[in-house]
Formats: structure tokens, C-alpha cells, sequence
């Protein structure tokens, strides 16, 4: 089974957030977000309080959980088809042997019908 970590890392958008996250706390960097409700129009980033950073944490984890729903789900769904076209060509297959014998039967009794 794999690790919270490797489970992240299969969305490559996903793995470089983290990737620049884990950089920036490295090297001491402060996380700052533009506040979508500030008043001025200042451009100046405001720094990123815990509270944030949890909330980008669990919609980050969310992501990752509709990721793997979505790509299980396509599997499934790619399983499906995958019957669905067995199915189909097996259908043809009896749909075309069932035509020639009609075909046989009517042409027999053409040959019947020109004999008497």
C-alpha cells in the first residue's frame, strides 16, 4: 500500500505544491497568500497564519481524494467497456452467422421453389 506521500506525488501539480512547500520551509521562507479581502489595493502578500495553511492542507488532501475516486472510477469504467466491446463483437458474431443461414434456408427454397 502506498504512503500519504506517494499517493500525492501521482498528480504531478500536486506533487510540485509540496515539492516548493517543503523548499520554502527549508530555507526558512515565510508562505504568503494575497488576501482576497483586503480593502487596499496593495500588492504586498500578507503572510499565510496557520489557519490557512491547515485549511490549503485539508483542500489539498481533498484533491488527492477526488483524484483517486476519479482515476478508480475510470478503471472501472474502462473495465466496463472493455466487456461491453467483448460482448458487442461476440452479438456480431452470432448476428452474422444467424444472416447466412437465413440467407442458406431462402436460398434452398429458391431451389425448391424452381424444381417443382
Amino acid at each position: 500500500m502506498k504512503t500519504r506521500s506517494q499517493r500525492l506525488c501521482e498528480n504531478p501539480m500536486v506533487c510540485e505544491c509540496i515539492r516548493f512547500i517543503v523548499w520554502a520551509n527549508r530555507k526558512g521562507i515565510v508562505l504568503c497568500t494575497y488576501s482576497r479581502y483586503s480593502r487596499s489595493n496593495s500588492t504586498v502578500p500578507e503572510p499565510m497564519n496557520d489557519h490557512e495553511l491547515a485549511t490549503l492542507n485539508q483542500k489539498i488532501d481533498d484533491l488527492v481524494a477526488i483524484s483517486l475516486k476519479l482515476k478508480k472510477e475510470n478503471r472501472l469504467l474502462r473495465a466496463k467497456e472493455h466487456t461491453w466491446l467483448a460482448e458487442r463483437a461476440k452479438l456480431m458474431e452470432k448476428n452474422d452467422v444467424a444472416r447466412s443461414k437465413v440467407e442458406a434456408m431462402i436460398n434452398r427454397l429458391r431451389t425448391l421453389e424452381h424444381e417443382s
